[in-house]
């Protein structure tokens, strides 16, 4: 099965920013298209669906 889900930024360093450190740990999120905040876990942000599939089928087309 392959994964969907790509960080692109790493949920390790987006746990640093957490109050303890730790991928359970909540953070802030802003959004700027929308101007919304809530908070969220590391591993619910910085991601998008499929992105390293994106990148492989351009590189294979270049």
């Amino acid at each position: 099965m392959t994964k969907v889900r790509h960080h692109y930024v790493p949920a390790f360093h987006l746990s640093l920013f957490t109050q303890d450190g730790n991928k359970n740990s909540l953070l802030w999120v802003f959004d700027q298209k929308t101007g919304n905040q809530r908070e969220s876990v590391p591993e619910s942000v910085g991601y998008e669906k499929n992105f390293t599939m994106w990148i492989c089928l351009i590189h294979n087309l270049m």
